[in-house]
């Protein structure tokens, strides 16, 4: 058992498959911060600091709150790659239709209470009241992308079981 462990181990044709799956699946779960990144310099420009922490402040809490929901990536990896390796294509398709009603379901609800949950999630900064008032408006803004962000996590998922790291970049 442990020889066969270490031979695995020391395979390097194993080790480049996990490369050439893991690369681009790094890469491409990069994007979501990269928004709140590229929002920040454009903003940087305005004349007021305040624009700046309430982008980078709403940025934070809205990544922040959706990588609380990143469990919809990790489940539907899990049960789409057992169901790739069974060879089950309608199961790897149910699959992906669950998982992206939960993500779906999940962004109405949080479209429905993401006033409260703003000011829920803000009570916990001490900013000033300018960049809370700009972070809350850009976490308002930014919430309307709940429902690509959460079908992003489940398509990255799904994409990853089926062993297709290029397809999301």
């Amino acid at each position: 058992m442990i020889l066969q462990l270490f031979q695995t181990l020391t395979n390097r044709s194993v080790h480049q498959q996990v490369l050439l799956l893991a690369v681009p699946m790094v890469l491409s779960n990069i994007t979501i911060p990269l928004l709140g990144l590229v929002d920040a310099a454009v903003i940087g420009h305005l004349e007021h600091a305040w624009y700046l922490g309430g982008v980078a402040l709403g940025s934070t809490m809205i990544s922040v709150t959706f990588w609380l929901l990143g469990f919809l990536r990790m489940s539907t990896t899990g049960l789409a790659a057992q169901s790739y390796g069974a060879e089950d294509k309608s199961k790897l398709a149910l699959v992906l239709i669950q998982g992206l009603l939960m993500a779906f379901g999940f962004a109405l609800v949080f479209l429905l209470f993401h006033s409260p949950l703003s000011t829920f999630v803000f009570s916990f900064s001490d900013a000033s009241e300018q960049v809370k008032f700009y972070g809350e408006q850009y976490f308002a803004i930014r919430a309307w992308s709940a429902p690509a962000a959460l079908a992003n996590f489940v398509l990255l998922g799904w994409l990853l079981a089926t062993q297709n790291a290029k397809a999301p970049m």
